[in-house]
C-alpha cells in the first residue's frame, strides 16, 4: 500500500469527528486515486462503527446491575393505578362521614332489573 501514513492520517482524523468527505478530498489532494480514496474511506468508516459497537458492547456488559435495578421490559408497575383508586374510596368514606353524601341518593336509582 503506498498510502499508508495517510490511511493512518484519516484514521486518527475519522476518530477525532471529521467527516468522512473531508479525508476523502484531503487524501484527493494528496494524489491518492478517486476510487481508492473512496475504499480507504469505506474502510475506515467502517471500523469506526465497529469500534463503537464493541465499546457499546462492553459498556452493556460492565453495567449489569443497572439492568437487574429495572422493571423488567413487559412488567410494569401497577402502585399508581391502586393508590389512586384507594385515595377515591377514602374521600367518598370521608364525604359520607361529614354528611356532604347520604345513602338517599340511591333512592332515585330503579334497580328493577328483570
Amino acid at each position: 500500500m503506498a498510502h499508508e501514513k495517510l490511511v493512518k492520517e484519516g484514521r486518527e482524523a475519522i476518530n477525532k469527528g471529521v467527516r468522512p468527505a473531508e479525508v476523502q478530498d484531503y487524501f484527493l489532494k494528496k494524489g491518492m486515486d478517486s476510487k481508492e480514496a473512496k475504499e480507504e474511506t469505506t474502510k475506515l468508516q467502517a471500523s469506526r462503527i465497529v469500534e463503537e459497537a464493541k465499546k457499546a458492547e462492553a459498556t452493556k456488559r460492565l453495567s449489569p446491575t443497572a439492568k437487574n435495578n429495572s422493571a423488567a421490559p413487559g412488567k410494569k408497575s401497577s402502585f399508581g393505578f391502586w393508590f389512586i383508586i384507594v385515595l377515591l374510596i377514602a374521600v367518598i368514606i370521608y364525604f359520607f362521614y361529614r354528611g356532604y353524601l347520604s345513602l338517599d341518593m340511591f333512592k332515585n336509582f330503579n334497580f328493577n332489573l328483570k
